[in-house]
C-alpha cells in the first residue's frame, strides 16, 4: 500500500496461466501513484495448493476481494482501503477471468484487460456441444488434463476430466462472448498487442451491444508488452486515476 492515511482504492492483478508475467512492475508504479495492489496465485499455478479449475479461478478472486473488503470494515486491520474502490488488473487468460469476475462480483470499479484471451479452447459451448454428440471429451482434451496432472507442472488439474467437466457443466458461465451484453455498463480498458488475434473480436462485440464505457487501444508490441513497459506503466496509472476511480 502507499503511504499516508488513505483510504485507498485497491487494484487485485490478475495472472494469466500458468502465470509467466506477474506485472509486479505495474504493481509498484501503481501503488506509488496512491493506490493498493494485491496478487495472488491461483489455486493449482506454480505449486500454490488445490487444483486448476475455471469455477476455483473465480472462487479464488471472489475471496481476495471479500477478504479486503472484511478488513476494510475491520478497525484494527492496519491496511488504509476503501471499501468502495476495487478493480481488476487482468492478463492473457487473468484478463478473462477479470470480464467474467467483474460480472459476477457487486461494485466493482473497473476492469484492465491486457492481451486477454477470450477463454479456454476448445471453449465451454464447443466443449459442451461435443460431449453431448460423442458422449465424451476429445482425446487431445484428455491428453492435455493428463500432462497437467503432476505436481511439479506449473498447472495441476486433479484428474483428467477435472478441467473439462467443470467446464461442461457451468458451459454458459464461461461463454465470455454469450455474455457479452453484460459488460455494456462496465468500465472496460482492452489493451492488447497485435500478436494475440482476440482484440477484434471483443471490442466489435462489446461495441455492437453499446458499450458505454469502453476504451479499447491495440499497440504494436508482443504478449507481455515487453518493449513498451514504461509507457504501459504511464498508461495504467492514467486509467485508474482519470477514468476508474474519478
Amino acid at each position: 500500500h502507499p503511504g499516508g492515511q488513505g483510504p485507498n482504492p485497491t487494484i487485485v492483478l490478475l495472472h494469466g496461466g500458468p502465470g509467466w508475467e506477474r506485472n509486479l512492475d505495474l504493481a509498484r508504479v501503481l501503488q506509488r501513484a496512491g493506490f493498493n495492489v494485491t496478487t495472488f496465485t491461483h489455486r493449482g499455478h506454480w505449486g500454490s495448493g488445490g487444483f486448476r479449475t475455471p469455477s476455483n479461478g473465480l472462487e479464488d478472486i471472489t475471496a481476495v476481494v471479500d477478504e479486503f473488503r472484511g478488513c476494510a470494515d475491520d478497525p484494527e486491520c492496519p491496511l488504509p482501503i476503501d471499501p468502495a474502490k476495487f478493480a481488476y488488473l487482468g492478463h492473457s487468460y487473468g484478463g478473462f477471468r477479470a470480464m467474467l469476475s467483474i460480472m459476477e462480483v457487486p461494485d466493482i470499479s473497473c476492469a484492465v484487460v491486457l492481451d486477454t484471451s477470450l477463454g479456454p479452447t476448445p471453449s465451454s459451448i464447443e466443449l459442451r456441444e461435443y460431449v453431448a454428440e460423442h458422449g465424451d471429451i476429445p482425446q487431445e482434451e484428455k491428453d492435455w488434463e493428463e500432462e497437467n496432472t503432476a505436481p511439479e507442472l506449473p498447472y495441476r488439474i486433479e484428474k483428467v476430466g477435472a478441467w473439462s467437466a467443470d467446464l461442461v457443466e457451468h458451459a454458459d458461465r464461461f461463454d465470455l462472448m454469450g455474455r457479452i451484453d453484460e459488460l455494456v455498463d462496465v468500465k472496460l480498458f482492452v489493451l492488447s498487442s497485435a500478436l494475440v488475434d482476440n482484440y477484434s473480436t471483443l471490442v466489435q462485440a462489446l461495441e455492437e451491444q453499446g458499450a458505454n464505457h469502453l476504451r479499447a487501444e491495440l499497440w504494436d508490441s508482443d504478449h507481455g508488452f515487453n518493449g513498451r513497459r514504461v509507457e504501459l506503466a504511464r498508461t495504467m496509472v492514467d486509467y485508474f486515476t482519470d477514468d476508474c476511480f474519478d
